[in-house]
């Protein structure tokens, strides 16, 4: 019955933590998923991304896909938002069962531990749902292999593989170090039934590494920085991040004693070396993902601490520090939502009025960031020229071209709309019929 309750209890509190993200728009990430369920719901089925660009779309759908049914009921925007607090939310009791694997106490520690990092809260508030999907269907691959009930963790691995597509690399390299570490035939099942499942997306992937290899990727040019180690102010702000106390409580964990230890003894130093040692297109993916190793080595080297020096005074002062900690996260989300913002109060209204007023999928053109034009497309059911579309695709020609054009129009190009079909401008200064002006944003039409 204790358990039940802590089990809520965290739940709860991180179901606050979750919807505190949703006070901003700090990121436009969530439109260009919002984006994706649009396509799905006109098309059913679609491996490009029209209307809005003529790119291939190599993203995997599963999470969108999820997001689907509530985008018939809502903007798709909202939609994504759900699903991704319903993955965030479910995180910590996830990180439970795989904990209870090793021991009941570590299965606790681990739940409350979830709460400790605000690595986690900082992928939600940035509107990294399809990972967070995608790190509680790892979370259940690692608990249903290590509970032999292989099925289900095959089904896991092939899930992964559908949601998103840095973790589905990385957890099809941790199928093959469990077979290298086990070299039996459950875990051959495992990888069989995970490969079954993602056939339904393998095509893809073989485009997502032609993408990658042949340097057309736009996350590579986007992010065309050297590799190299981290300086050491880096290093402290990721300590912020992961919890520098509870880093160094999980080192204590790191041993190579049995199979089950040392597969995960490796996974965690294979994240820590990517954290360390950073590959600029991977952006911060492996810090993201160090969340998983450090909450359970954490609580096993927790829980060896608490058995070794047994105090009443320690625990206190541990549950003092996670207090503090959980704190942390939502000081970082503050700070996120005051320093960053895609799209505002009034312009998501002029956005919603636009859709009321026209409810076509007809173009625009937004006088602005990009960031901020993808973000009122959305809002008012229409195709941006510069649509944001992920950079984990390898852009079209003539969507580039596109980009290169929207510059010119706000340049002051006079003919490019015609060309591009553009049917509405937003902007301060636009001189055809205004259809909207209201708190310095003003909507024209052009016919």
């Amino acid at each position: 019955m204790r358990i039940k309750r802590l089990l809520i209890a965290v739940l709860i509190l991180q179901l606050v933590l979750g919807l505190y993200t949703f006070s901003h728009y700090p990121i436009e990430d969530v439109a260009i998923h919002g984006e994706i369920v649009n396509i799905l719901r006109d098309k059913g089925v679609s491996l490009d991304y029209q209307p809005y660009s003529n790119t291939t779309l190599t993203y995997p759908v599963l999470f969108h896909y999820l997001s689907l049914p509530f985008s018939y009921f809502m903007n798709a925007v909202y939609a994504v938002r759900i699903i991704g607090l319903i993955a965030f939310v479910l995180f910590p009791y996830f990180m439970y069962l795989l904990g209870k694997t090793f021991d009941k106490k570590i299965g606790i520690l681990s739940l409350i531990l979830s709460m400790a990092l605000s690595n986690f809260a900082i992928l939600i508030v940035y509107s990294g749902m399809p990972q967070i999907l995608a790190m509680d269907f790892f979370v259940l691959f690692m608990y249903f292999y290590f509970s032999k009930r292989y099925k289900l963790s095959g089904l896991f691995l092939g899930l992964i593989t559908l949601t998103h597509p840095f973790m589905g690399i990385i957890s099809w390299a941790s199928a093959i170090l469990l077979l290298a570490i086990y070299r039996d035939k459950k875990t051959l099942k495992t990888i069989l039934i995970g490969a079954g499942v993602s056939l339904l997306w393998v095509y893809q992937y073989y485009l997502l590494f032609n993408n990658i290899t042949s340097g057309i990727w736009n996350n590579v040019k986007h992010y065309n920085l050297n590799p190299g180690f981290i300086g050491f102010r880096t290093f402290i702000d990721y300590m912020i991040r992961l919890n520098g106390v509870l880093f160094l409580i999980s080192l204590l964990a790191i041993n190579f004693k049995n199979k089950k230890r040392t597969f995960f003894s490796i996974f965690f130093l294979m994240n820590l070396f990517f954290v360390v040692y950073h590959y600029p297109p991977a952006q911060l993916k492996f810090l993201d993902l160090f969340t998983i190793p450090i909450v359970l080595f954490g609580a096993i080297g927790l829980n060896k601490i608490i058995k070794k020096f047994g105090s009443k005074t320690l625990f206190i002062a541990i549950f003092l520090f996670l207090i503090v900690s959980c704190s942390m996260s939502l000081m970082m989300i503050y700070d996120v939502n005051q320093n960053y913002q895609a799209i505002n109060d009034e312009t998501i209204k002029a956005a919603k009025f636009l859709n009321r007023y026209d409810s076509d999928l007809s173009k625009i053109v937004y006088f602005g960031e990009p960031k901020t034009e993808i973000m009122f497309g959305i809002f008012a059911n229409k195709i941006p020229m510069d649509a944001k579309i992920s950079d984990l695709e390898a852009y079209s020609s003539n969507y580039k071209k596109r980009l290169v054009d929207r510059e010119e129009i706000i340049n002051g190009h006079k003919t490019l709309h015609k060309r591009y079909g553009i049917k509405y401008v937003v902007s301060q200064d636009c001189t055809f019929d205004v259809v909207y002006d209201k708190k310095n944003v003003k909507i024209c039409q052009l016919y």
